[in-house]
């Protein structure tokens, strides 16, 4: 694991200020947190969300980055995808230059979820974190998000998880119900109703040593294309804080190019 990465979370975490290590969490889906503020946000300042407009690549035209799709006339492009899909959207002589060829090197690491149902509660806690277990972290999304009944839902999230990858799910489910078994009691007499299990193959970058040399900034050299993700350099690792940051660092590119702001300042995001 990359050190510089590690460090920084522990400075964010502990050093920074009292509060860093405080933990928040989603009291709906963050489809219905993010994206209709995001839309609602947009559209208020006179912008306009489309929708189910793919582009299938991107050329360069006399210096500048023209996309393949139904919006060809955009002037400046953001381009807010996984490193591996933007290299198969890029042209060949695009990818063989040294910014871009560098993206091609970033491994990825897979995160999987398992989701377990029981017909009675099993814990009390909203969400725990663990050692010496395969599990790492359980989220009691039936408490979370308000929905307690009879039932319980219980939300096991692993990161870095290789092992688990291509192990079957049933398989999965089996081991994560005995775990589940061994650290809260209660399950041990309850009913397992459903279990599921959904997997990120390619979820975050792999914050392997040296990678932040491979880390791209926003702005390309390519005068209006942008970048934007938890991948390109903003100093944090996979998180949604490095995904937030990377969508401010791309608008403040864009608001240097077209002259509205100076460069070397910081975004302020609107509250």
């Amino acid at each position: 694991v990359s050190a510089d990465l590690a460090l920084m979370v522990f400075q964010e975490g502990f050093l920074r200020d009292r509060n860093g290590a405080n933990v928040g969490w989603a009291r709906v889906g963050l489809s219905a947190l993010l994206a209709e503020a995001a839309r609602e946000y947009i559209e208020s300042r006179g912008g306009e969300v489309r929708l189910g407009r793919s582009i299938s690549g991107m050329r360069v035209e006399d210096g500048r980055a023209v996309i393949s799709g139904p919006d060809e006339d955009a002037q400046f492009i953001v381009m807010a995808l996984d490193h591996r899909s933007l290299l198969t959207l890029l042209p060949k002589p695009l990818r063989e230059e040294p910014f871009f060829g560098r993206i091609g090197h970033m491994d990825t690491s897979p995160i999987v979820n398992v989701h377990l149902w029981y017909d009675r509660q099993v814990t009390d806690m909203e969400f725990a974190a663990f050692l010496n277990t395969p599990l790492q972290w359980v989220f009691n999304k039936s408490k979370l998000w308000g929905q307690e009944s009879d039932g319980q839902y219980l939300d096991i999230s692993l990161s870095g998880a290789r092992e688990f990858a291509e192990m079957p799910a049933q398989e999965i489910i089996e081991l994560f119900v005995r775990e589940v078994q061994s650290l809260f009691p209660a399950a041990r007499t309850a009913e397992l109703k459903r279990g599921l299990v959904v997997k990120q193959r390619d979820a975050t970058f792999a914050a392997h040593p040296g990678v932040s040399r491979l880390r791209p900034s926003q702005r390309t050299p390519v005068g209006n294309l942008f970048l934007a993700g938890d991948w390109t350099d903003t100093g944090w690792p996979a998180t949604m804080e490095s995904a937030v940051r990377s969508g401010l660092m791309a608008a403040r590119e864009v608001l240097v190019a077209t002259g509205r702001a100076a460069a070397g300042k910081e975004v302020v995001s609107a509250t």
